[in-house]
């Protein structure tokens, strides 16, 4: 486990060196309708390492919030496999309760079944969206 983890972080710190579109693959505060949202982009990553990565970092970011917070992911042509979605599954227990309401874009095929079965276990359902604007709609709404 403590391997697995020292190559998180090494992959962490790459990613957070490279310069790529938008975000730099860092996550990112998006205000829309006077609410802020955070966004995690994982368009660019293309191994689960990558993908764990950048979750490691919107868990860190997480933990430190002292509020509930909107998520949207990106998961638009990145990779997902077992080991992502089983930590995934593992953080969402965990931090379900500092989760105001969350929403994904980018999900189709194998993504939409392996949304199913987190949702079933999760404290809170990730809502699924075809475009960014609807899924920050949905977010920042009263309901």
């Amino acid at each position: 486990m403590n391997e697995f983890y020292a190559e998180a972080q090494k992959v962490n710190r790459t990613l957070a060196s490279r310069k790529t579109h938008i975000t730099d693959m860092e996550l990112k505060v998006i205000t829309h309708n006077r609410k802020q949202v955070l966004f995690i982009d994982y368009t660019q990553c293309k191994t689960q390492k990558e993908m764990i990565a950048l979750m490691e970092r919107a868990v860190h970011y997480y933990k430190k919030s002292p509020t509930n917070l909107r998520i949207l992911s990106d998961f638009t042509d990145a990779y997902s496999g077992i080991e992502f979605m089983s930590k995934l599954k593992g953080y969402g227990k965990e931090l379900g309760d500092k989760t105001e309401k969350s929403a994904v874009i980018g999900i189709d095929g194998l993504k939409e079944i392996l949304l199913k079965g987190y949702n079933v276990i999760s404290k809170k359902q990730v809502m699924p969206f075809r475009n960014k604007i609807q899924a920050l709609n949905y977010l920042t709404s009263e309901s």
